[in-house]
């Protein structure tokens, strides 16, 4: 943790174009018993502008900001699931 931050390093590093790369994202800061990330608009965890952000990534198959759900809901909703179903198919 004292090193800085390693954000610029992993964006330089990349992911090549031939990984299908897919950024699903949630709009709504409202996780129980945390300190939700409130200075932005943001899943309670991540801002939404980090989540969608697609530098360095060298194929995006696709890119969704699901409304109404927290950065924890993201991993079990129906909305979310649908989702990462379509993109599996």
């Amino acid at each position: 943790m004292n090193q800085g931050s390693l954000v610029n390093t992993i964006r330089s590093a990349g992911i090549p174009g031939s990984v299908a790369t897919y950024l699903l994202c949630g709009d709504t800061n409202d996780i129980p018993t945390i300190h939700n990330e409130h200075t932005g608009p943001s899943d309670g965890v991540v801002f939404i502008a980090s989540c969608t952000d697609t530098t360095g990534i060298g194929s995006v198959a696709g890119n969704v900001v699901m409304n109404g759900l927290n950065h924890l809901k993201l991993g079990w909703a129906e909305a979310a699931m649908a989702q990462i179903n379509a993109w599996l198919q």
